[in-house]
């Protein structure tokens, strides 16, 4: 496997993916030898191209994916619009310590709890700027915060974590877990957009990763304890997985994540069962867990019902230069 980072910024490796699927195919299907030089590059079944790259980190290697030493760490939404990272959980592969250290995260912030509202407009979906795609111009990675300004509290949720202390490698397949109220009793399905982005000392926020999912409202499990609520909405949880990503984000940069209920015109719109005629805007209600007081919530945990991003990190001793790309 050979990943890299053509489809967030660079848009002429196509030379380079031509001549990796080759060596794939003449390996896996073909049975041909490769003459690997020693017994640990054969080993190395995995190859990445690191996002934002340090010098002599730019290509790694791996034996398998997801990376073993991966570190799965909660980054908690906070209903003031920040996000805070709660205590590291070691992969089920690895024997570690789960209470090891992953990167230059701050742990044991306060998570606000509480709900915020955003509303979805199929007349006016929220839009995309950039993410995967072929397009030269309209691909890759994009600056956000124009996005951010002018949506941001109408039909986007904007979490900004503290400053990173170290720099952090997040590797693998970033999931969402949000717990939403839909508050608009005609809607029958929606999509959920989440997207983590990277903000730079100076302000500017670029796009690293997205994924939306669209779900029946049907299929959605209820919150136990929550199944009436305002207006008659009940609290359903929503998993979302984002697009695998490796990417480092230095020390000194902060980590942002988006939720909304479009990304047109990248996917879709969702006309939430009503009908091209209708275009009704419909509210959402997303719900933050805190530091109330009971079911872990607070300081350095999560209260059972609040919204959370759960991130791959991998600690940066463990990366090793890929043997294939010297």
């Amino acid at each position: 496997m050979v990943s890299s980072d053509f489809h967030v910024k660079r848009y002429f490796h196509y030379g380079a993916l031509v001549r990796e699927a080759l060596i794939h195919f003449k390996r896996y299907l073909r049975r041909e030898p490769l003459g690997f030089k020693e017994k640990e590059e054969e080993k190395e079944r995995v190859t990445l191209q690191i996002i934002h790259p340090k010098v002599g980190l730019e290509w790694v290697g791996f034996e398998c994916w997801p990376p073993k030493a991966t570190v799965d760490v909660p980054l908690m939404l906070s209903a003031e619009g920040g996000c805070v990272f709660g205590g590291a959980r070691r992969n089920s592969s690895s024997s570690s310590s789960s209470s090891s250290r992953s990167g230059g995260r701050e742990e044991g912030g306060v998570v606000v709890g509480g709900v915020r509202q955003y509303t979805y407009f199929p007349s006016d979906p929220t839009p995309s700027v950039g993410g995967n795609g072929i397009g030269f111009l309209d691909a890759g990675e994009h600056l956000q915060n124009k996005l951010e300004g002018t949506r941001g509290g109408r039909d986007l949720l904007v979490y900004t974590s503290e400053v990173l202390k170290e720099d952090m490698y997040v590797i693998g397949t970033p999931r969402a877990e949000l717990y939403v109220r839909c508050l608009s009793p005609r809607a029958e399905e929606a999509d959920f957009v989440v997207r983590l982005c990277d903000v730079s000392p100076d302000g500017k926020s670029r796009n690293v990763c997205d994924g939306v999912r669209r779900v029946p409202f049907a299929e959605l499990e209820t919150v136990v304890g929550q199944e009436g609520g305002r207006e008659g909405g009940r609290v359903m949880k929503v998993n979302v997985d984002v697009y695998p990503t490796a990417v480092r984000f230095p020390k000194g940069h902060r980590v942002r994540v988006h939720v909304a209920s479009a990304g047109f015109i990248r996917w879709e719109r969702n006309v939430m069962a009503y009908g091209y005629s209708s275009f009704i805007p419909v509210r959402f209600e997303v719900l933050h867990g805190g530091g109330g007081g009971g079911g872990g919530g607070g300081k350095g945990g999560r209260e059972e019902g609040g919204s959370v991003v759960h991130l791959p990190m991998v600690p940066v001793e463990s990366l090793v230069p890929s043997r294939h790309r010297t």
